[in-house]
């Protein structure tokens, strides 16, 4: 890069930055931080906006306690990307199960399905809210591979009868950041899930999802990683990441597989 396009470039991403609203047709994304996130996410969520924004993407914060649903909805309805961390909910799912989020109260999936009505398909991204990937903090050693799953289309769930077009939940730090840069390098749904048996993880499901017309042509993938309890033989079974979407999915083509 010669010094007159270096130039051009930091113009462009400090213009970028310094907008205080999208410009026509520009792609936005919410990134959202409910009551009690873990410690570090803050400072997380402010890497990916930065990195979204360098995208082109224009980023809107919603950050507890400034997090307001009625704030949000709006704003979420058009965006490309959604991004939350924080509580998980164990009971609020439509079936009463896992699902929704706290933001600055409890959001259930109800509430998500009745308000939300996306009109550009977007990619959902959860980091660190229990059963998102699978695995709660108040889990015993195993929950099984059955309930993982549950636990993920419940929460995926809502979002599809929405109109989103993946959906894609992590229990790791700054793993957000991986699924994103992958996505804007074009890789697919597969492609990125497949990475995870390289960083370590058991990959212990990657098959379609049947008999459910919102989650039609999605694969449901997930991961886990195994620990030994106490130096025992006894392991610990963490369901860390897991993605919902067709397999084929690619960030430049994002398109309703759901909304019916």
């Amino acid at each position: 890069m010669n010094f007159l396009s270096l130039l051009i470039s930091l113009f462009l991403v400090g213009s970028l930055a310094a907008q205080k609203s999208p410009a026509l047709n520009q792609k936005t994304a919410v990134l959202i931080i409910g009551y009690e996130a873990q410690d570090g996410v803050v400072e997380s969520f402010n890497g990916y906006a930065n990195f979204l924004t360098n995208k082109g993407i224009f980023v809107y914060k919603f950050y507890y306690p400034k997090a307001s649903w009625e704030d949000i909805v709006p704003l979420a309805n058009t965006c490309s990307f959604l991004l939350y961390s924080g509580h998980g909910c164990s009971s609020c799912g439509l079936d009463n199960q896992y699902g929704g989020m706290y933001s600055n109260d409890f959001v259930s999936a109800r509430d998500i399905v009745e308000e939300l009505h996306f009109e550009n398909h977007p990619v959902i991204i959860y980091n660190h809210a229990c059963g998102s990937a699978g695995t709660s903090d108040s889990d015993p050693n195993d929950i099984g591979m059955k309930e993982a799953i549950n636990r993920i289309t419940d929460t995926a769930l809502p979002f599809f009868m929405s109109g989103a077009a993946a959906y894609f939940a992590t229990n790791y730090y700054d793993h957000p950041q991986e699924i994103l840069s992958a996505l804007f390098e074009g890789k697919s749904a597969t492609e990125l899930f497949k990475a995870q048996i390289q960083s370590g993880d058991h990959v212990v499901n990657n098959k379609p999802i049947v008999n459910n017309p919102y989650f039609n042509n999605c694969n449901l993938g997930i991961s886990c990683s195994r620990e030994s309890v106490n130096n025992s033989n006894s392991f610990k079974i963490e369901y860390n990441f897991a993605y919902v979407a067709p397999p084929v999915f690619r960030f430049v083509k994002i398109e309703s597989v759901a909304k019916n």
